[in-house]
């Protein structure tokens, strides 16, 4: 549900987005309800149908430049996996929230430091948003996660897509100011 809303909303920039599954069901479509709401969303029909679960491996980490996580145990999974990752790496929630209260002109201004490349720009606003992990007010471990609906009923898929699309919204804010 988040790769296609991500996808989505910030489809135009020129980025990939792609998910895996650190305990995927591989193969598996997304769950009926997620499809219903990832369409009414915005995202395309055929790309969401299309969609199949898929286990997170050590590829998908190789070259990536943000990863965003569900929650953080997603996150802790794949930076113990790649290290190398841990400053580049959020929860959807943490992302939005600390990108939140930047305005347009500090994260241009962050980006334009760094040149053109669309990398690097990336990379900057990730080092900015991870410099401001420490200066956050605190938050207990759940208020960074997106809720799983699996196996749960629809009040949970749709709370799980209320927050998805909130936090997708600012990320998508944040990257359209980082690569334009």
């Amino acid at each position: 549900m988040a790769e296609a809303m991500l996808r989505n909303a910030a489809g135009d920039l020129g980025i990939r987005v792609r998910s895996a599954g650190t305990r995927a069901l591989v193969g598996r479509p997304i769950p009926r309800r997620a499809r219903v709401l990832s369409i009414r969303s915005g995202a395309p029909k055929a790309e969401v149908r299309a969609h199949r679960a898929r286990w997170l491996d050590d590829a998908d980490l190789a070259d990536v430049q943000l990863l965003l996580g569900m929650s953080r145990s997603h996150v802790e999974a794949c930076t113990a996996r790649a290290p190398g990752l841990m400053r580049r790496s959020f929860t959807a929630r943490e992302f939005a929230r600390l990108s939140a209260g930047l305005s347009d002109g500090l994260i241009r201004e962050t980006a334009d430091a760094v040149g053109d490349d669309p990398l690097a720009r990336v990379g900057a606003l990730t080092r900015l948003l991870d410099s401001r992990r420490p200066l956050s007010a605190a938050v207990s471990a759940g208020d960074d996660d997106v809720i799983d609906p699996y196996r749960a009923g629809r009040r949970a898929y749709d709370a799980s897509a209320a927050q998805l699309v909130l936090a997708i919204e600012e990320i998508a804010r944040a990257l359209r100011v980082t690569l334009r």
